[in-house]
């Protein structure tokens, strides 16, 4: 069994068996001291008190259902659906959780984690020298965005596979995106498989045909599960990715529902739709205090601007919710 297949099985193992067989795949050293890390589950690392209640939500999800109503009545939105997951052990909240979305931009991260497991395999995978240019990628969909990319490399220039992945999830670039996309397809052997297969362990959408797949925010939520608990991939590349997720420069929506200081990492998508209305979403992980949870909000209507609102009002109250549990 390869060590791939290993972490998968793990991943739905859960609780205690999860831990107990994670610590004798990824042993932390024989004096028994705790890894530090900044994203992975500690957990894994150090035995951590219960920070916050475990209670259900049920008055939290009435609230965002109130609220989602009130926007829809006021024609603000179309729909919204809402899913949060307590990383510590804690309960869930669906709302509207297993509607389906186009997954635009949050094909992303399923795609740059397809390229850090097969680069488990050969690790000079990440230094390859790939040309960002416009001219490099012909033949794919237009690199216009509503929320323009700031990448830090320049046109023409040659980077390495690492530098364009970090720049398409920390800007969101689709430029990075696609010379990417152009090396796994046509250049790298077995390249497409590559990919196929990894979307199909990691269950969110259909790579054959991007442009018709759709994804929940049940669904997508998950692949931010895999990554705390490094399930999917090796510790180091989850905390790598979680890294570059926690850098994501975009902040208008889970980001402004929470206090300055606390970290984000999330990815978001923005898609407009053959009849005029747009769908924009945010997914990721809220590290509260010793309690990170994960939110994944998708929400379609006729604004991108009150679309950013909602989400960042429903992390507002999410956020709130938590924090109330201290103990």
């Amino acid at each position: 069994m390869t060590g791939n297949k290993v972490r998968l099985t793990l991943f739905f193992l859960g609780g205690a068996a999860l831990a107990a067989a994670f610590f004798l795949l990824h042993p932390f050293g024989a004096s028994g001291k705790c890894m530090r890390v900044s994203y992975v589950n500690p957990d894994f690392a150090c035995g951590n008190n219960v920070a916050i209640s475990k209670g259900e939500y049920s008055s939290l999800e009435n609230d965002i259902s109130a609220y989602i109503l009130q926007q829809k009545n006021a024609q603000a939105v179309k729909n919204v659906s809402v899913y949060f997951r307590d990383l510590r052990n804690g309960p869930t909240l669906g709302i509207n959780a297993n509607d389906d979305y186009a997954p635009a931009s949050l094909l992303k991260l399923p795609t740059i984690m397809a390229m850090f497991n097969r680069s488990e395999e050969d690790r000079t995978l990440m230094a390859v020298p790939l040309k960002y240019a416009q001219s490099e990628i012909q033949g794919l969909p237009a690199t216009e965005q509503h929320e323009k990319p700031t990448p830090d490399i320049k046109e023409g220039g040659t980077y390495t596979m690492q530098d364009l992945m970090r720049n398409t999830i920390e800007y969101s670039d689709n430029l990075s995106f696609y010379v990417l996309l152009k090396y796994m397809n046509y250049t790298l052997q077995d390249g497409p498989g590559i990919l196929l297969r990894s979307f199909q362990e990691l269950g969110v959408v259909d790579p054959r045909t991007p442009d018709e797949s759709t994804v929940s925010v049940r669904e997508y939520a998950g692949l931010f599960r895999m990554l705390y608990n490094a399930s999917y991939l090796s510790v180091e590349d989850s905390e790598t990715l979680l890294d570059w997720l926690a850098h994501s420069t975009y902040n208008k929506g889970i980001a402004a529902g929470v206090p300055k200081g606390v970290t984000v990492a999330n990815k978001f998508g923005e898609r407009p739709l053959d009849d005029g209305t747009k769908q924009l979403h945010d997914c990721g992980i809220i590290y509260f205090p010793n309690n990170p949870y994960t939110l994944c909000v998708m929400t379609q209507g006729a604004d991108w601007d009150t679309l950013a609102g909602v989400i960042a009002t429903i992390s507002k109250m999410v956020y709130a919710e938590v924090e109330s549990r201290k103990k």
